[in-house]
């Protein structure tokens, strides 16, 4: 299925990129394009094929042979009795293969619709206004705590991690001894905190959390301000710590922390001036601080982030502002508390509905106006079509002159799934039309469409039917096994450094086949719509605002069996979004 897939898109890409080379902007022409098939392909069905799938009962077929219109309206209810009382399985066939044409008529043009005009979803405006959203200012810590409940509900029971009880799934190698980690947990967050206490006030605010400093200098920091030129390898900073890559960081959390600092570097550790907390022992860096339990929801649910180094620049307060309350909380302490205070991502009632004005507040004007590249959450890619970062990026679509995403993914599934659909039926019922439109000396009973709209329609079905198939039963594949098509092909790579190595590797997002469908169609347990909605033309809502994702339990928020250095990134995808590059080898 994969390899028919992948024939399959290359032949739709070679099409769209023949038609950009043509008109310039594919993305209109291709709607006109699809939009005059369609018509088109609904005025040859029902004045030709339908009568093949249905036949008209002989009363209803004889009042429409009167061409006046008067009559056949004044007729029309008492032929219609006439006709159930005389044929009653002839009257009921051919109206409900009416009835059931008409619903997928318009199941297609309603789900096309959709998909064009619902916005897929942007850092910035969020799913846009079709969906009501509070993603800053009074009512948004509301809002974000029931997305970030659901996908924590979604991600099934608390687990232990799994590197404890299956050691075969851990990445490859023992760590490094300067392995970067990452702040993203309330573990981590504890981490950091006992490590600072433990070190004086410089060499915390140098070692562990550089946020003022990279903001004055360099660019101030979305989402690691201070990183190498390539995301797989980490640089040095002037201390001799090494940065977080740019692919899986919180906002400005981008150093390591000081608890796994290099041998050299503890070698130069000053002893604590704070006498309530003893300087930290070397034996004590990889052990659970003072035995915490370690906090599983925000291990595992914790959202990731990043900076888009290709979208346009936005002031710092906008980036601030769109990010959910947990991250915009270590953003805040990063740049406003001292480096020795317990940083944490509980909101205190100050952080509660935070807005614009309310980060400028804490900001400052001066740093609120700096530009700098916009928050990229996890899942999300950039698309050099639409210069800018869509929420869980599947890919650029032409035939909708959009992407499809987060919000849109629903309807372009559904749409594609529909419209098979609609290939079938113009197939089964078009066959002995298809037939008579061939023999040229036939008497062609249908005089209001010509033979070749016939063949043109029958050939279309036969060829976009079994496309579109293929690509919504390959889709409804991806949807289950908890992947977009980008995500596919991130993944297959992945698997493949993972079983060089006899590991497993595991995608984080696949939660089961079943939940995967039922979260992508936002159906089943938690969710307001029943499962028979996936059969309606009506709006429904993703269940994710594009932050949190369901994930599954275990494996600490991210995939097992890679190292966080090997992440493919927006950098892999120069002319195509699926053709992902084995990363380099670092030397």
């Amino acid at each position: 299925m994969r390899a028919i897939a992948q024939l399959v898109h290359a032949s739709f890409r070679n099409v769209e990129r023949a038609a950009d080379w043509l008109t310039g902007a594919a993305g209109p022409v291709f709607i006109a394009i699809c939009l005059t098939l369609v018509i088109g392909g609904i005025w040859t069905f029902f004045s030709t094929m339908f009568v093949e799938l249905a036949p008209l009962p002989p009363e209803l077929a004889n009042l429409l042979h009167t061409y006046s219109p008067a009559h056949i309206a004044l007729g029309l209810v008492p032929t219609f009795f006439d006709s159930a009382v005389k044929d009653p399985l002839a009257t009921l066939r051919f109206f409900v293969s009416l009835i059931a044409c008409l619903y997928i008529v318009y199941s297609i043009g309603w789900h096309y619709y959709m998909a064009c005009t619902v916005s897929p979803g942007t850092v910035c405006d969020g799913l846009g206004d079709a969906v009501p959203e509070r993603r800053s200012g009074p009512g948004s810590s509301i809002w974000w705590a029931r997305f970030r409940a659901r996908a924590a509900r979604a991600s099934g029971p608390k687990l232990a991690h799994l590197d404890l009880t299956h050691p075969e799934l851990a990445t490859h190698g023992p760590p490094e001894p300067a392995a970067p980690v990452r702040v993203s947990s309330v573990a981590d967050l504890r981490k950091l905190n006992k490590a600072l206490d433990g070190l004086d006030t410089n060499r915390a605010r140098s070692a562990s959390v550089t946020a003022s400093r990279s903001s004055s200098e360099r660019l101030p920091p979305v989402a690691g301000a201070s990183l190498s030129s390539s995301h797989r390898s980490s640089s040095s900073s002037e201390a001799g710590t090494p940065r977080i890559p740019r692919s899986d960081l919180p906002l400005s959390i981008h150093d390591v922390n000081p608890m796994v600092a290099s041998p050299a570097a503890l070698a130069d550790v000053e002893p604590s001036s704070n006498p309530l907390f003893p300087p930290l022992a070397k034996q004590d860096l990889d052990t659970d601080v003072d035995g915490e339990e370690v906090d599983q929801d925000d291990e595992d649910v914790f959202p990731l982030a990043g900076m888009c180094r290709k979208c346009t620049t936005i002031p710092l307060v906008r980036a601030l502002a769109v990010l959910p309350p947990e991250l915009r909380k270590v953003e805040k302490q990063l740049r406003t508390a001292p480096p020795s205070q317990t940083f944490t991502s509980k909101l205190a009632p100050e952080d509660v509905d935070e807005g614009e004005a309310e980060v400028r507040a804490w900001l400052g004007d001066a740093a609120a106006e700096k530009l700098v590249a916009p928050p990229k959450p996890e899942r999300a890619h950039h698309c050099r079509t639409c210069k800018t970062c869509t929420l869980k990026f599947d890919h650029h679509c032409p035939w909708l002159n959009q992407c499809v995403g987060l919000g849109n993914e629903r309807y372009f599934v559904l749409f594609m799934a529909w419209l098979s659909t609609g290939c079938g039926v113009v197939l089964f019922s078009g066959w002995n039309v298809m037939r008579a439109s061939l023999s040229w000396s036939a008497n062609w009973p249908y005089p209001y469409t010509p033979r070749v709209l016939v063949m043109l329609l029958f050939i279309l079905a036969l060829v976009m039917g079994a496309a579109l198939g293929v690509m919504a039963a390959w889709q409804l594949i991806l949807v289950a096994r908890g992947e977009t098509s980008v995500e596919s092909q991130d993944n297959t790579h992945y698997r493949e450094l993972a079983s060089k190595r006899g590991v497993e590797f595991i995608n984080v997002y696949d939660v089961g086949w079943r939940r995967n469908l039922q979260l992508f169609f936002n159906i089943g347990p938690d969710s307001p719509y029943v499962w028979y909605t996936v059969l309606l033309p009506v709006r429904v809502p993703p269940y994710s605002d594009g932050w949190h994702f369901a994930k599954r339990r275990g494996l600490g928020g991210k995939h097992t069996g890679i190292d966080l250095q090997e992440h493919l990134t927006d950098e892999e995808f120069e002319d195509d979004h699926y053709q992902p590059q084995p990363p380099a080898t670092s030397s």
